[in-house]
């Protein structure tokens, strides 16, 4: 059978502990000013009598605050008229997006090109040329063009489109996904706002 805690068996030496610790006091200076209680007794007293319980009701007075505050976020976001992550990703990753950022690193390259030639550095340009060959296959993969163009398989019809894995770290991620065209099945014709 435990000990009991010779600190709460008596009304007044708990209340001077307390006040006690309270002010920061050492374990040892606390024994010493309550008489009759060694330093491992108060030690024990305040972690099983005064650190424990608080952190309990702590636990008690914090009990769903991660999802409340996630819910109140969502609602400011809301408020704000923040854009919807469909809207955020069409913005920096769609189509349109894409094709402009293409038309900046192909005319950077362009210019490159132009300033290698120049220099008469048969290095610098072959490196430029492969870089301008790839930034035509990105374009052709993502207009779906010639050999890139996404394999149909009976039950996809002629959908095209992409999907962008997007991940946060451990666990959480986040997919969009984006269809190119629309489709008709069952003679019902269905665009991408439909997905």
């Amino acid at each position: 059978m435990p000990m009991p805690c010779m600190i709460c068996l008596d009304a007044a030496k708990t209340q001077r502990a307390a006040e006690l610790i309270a002010t920061g006091m050492s374990d040892g200076k606390v024994a010493a000013e309550l008489g009759g209680v060694s330093r491992a007794g108060v030690q024990r007293h305040r972690v099983n009598h005064i650190i424990r319980p608080a952190q309990d009701r702590l636990a008690v007075l914090r009990k769903g605050t991660g999802p409340r505050e996630a819910r109140e976020q969502l609602a400011r976001a809301a408020a704000a008229d923040a854009p919807s992550p469909q809207e955020f990703a069409d913005a920096f990753l769609g189509l349109k997006a894409q094709a402009q950022k293409l038309e900046k690193i192909e005319a950077r390259l362009e210019r490159l090109a132009v300033q290698a030639e120049a220099a008469k550095s048969a290095n610098s340009v072959a490196q430029i040329a492969a870089q301008q060959l790839r930034s035509v296959e990105v374009g052709a993969k993502l207009a779906g063009a010639g050999g890139y163009a996404p394999a149909k398989s009976p039950a996809d019809g002629a959908r095209r489109g992409f999907a962008v894995n997007i991940i946060l770290g451990g666990e959480r991620h986040e997919v969009i996904t984006v269809a190119a065209e629309t489709q008709a099945i069952g003679g019902e014709t269905i665009g991408a706002d439909d997905f």
